[in-house]
């Protein structure tokens, strides 16, 4: 079943964490799964404290759709941080609407909490500085379904390097909001 469509049915508060990996948000139809409307029902699913994470596909999108995927989830989730994927070379965005905070646990991971740690990119002070230049996402805008920004792939045959151009766009775009707030906790 359609994730949008399940919470929509279940009934209050239920989860601790949710984890986003739609399909791209060039993909015709996905517009829903990264709008405001979708993120204040996930908000509404997740128990006190609770926390989601959402993928920026870095790779596949314009910075202005980027921008604007980090202004919505950020207008519902105000204490996000974005993290760098360094295998994926995409980001992840981990947010809550109460504030939070890395804490060890009793799992195993191939990474250690301050690989962790260092691999968060912005704050959510950073976050913010890089929110406030995106447009919000809606059902109704269906921003990132319409417009030439959701073409930006290059269209030249044999051209195999246009989504490195725009993972290093991106990134270089995030980058630049480093050192907005404090340093990560």
């Amino acid at each position: 079943m359609d994730g949008r469509a399940f919470l929509r049915r279940a009934s209050g508060p239920a989860y601790d964490v949710i984890t986003l990996e739609p399909m791209p948000p060039n993909f015709a139809g996905v517009n829903n799964l990264y709008s405001a409307e979708f993120y204040a029902l996930l908000a509404k699913r997740l128990k006190p404290g609770g926390v989601t994470a959402q993928w920026v596909p870095y790779h596949l999108i314009s910075p202005s759709h980027m921008r604007s995927i980090i202004a919505t989830f950020h207008k519902v989730f105000p204490y996000t941080r974005l993290w760098h994927d360094p295998l994926g070379g995409t980001g992840v965005l981990v947010g809550s609407r109460e504030p939070w905070e890395l804490r060890t646990r009793p799992a195993v991971a191939e990474a250690s909490l301050g690989q962790v740690r260092d691999s968060f990119v912005l704050d959510s002070a950073g976050v913010s500085a890089l929110a406030a230049t995106g447009t919000t996402i809606t059902d109704d805008n269906q921003r990132l379904s319409y417009g030439l920004d959701r073409l930006a792939r290059s269209t030249k045959p044999g051209d195999r390097d246009w989504y490195l151009r725009l993972a290093t766009r991106n990134q270089a775009i995030v980058n630049g909001f480093r050192g907005q707030g404090r340093s990560p906790q």
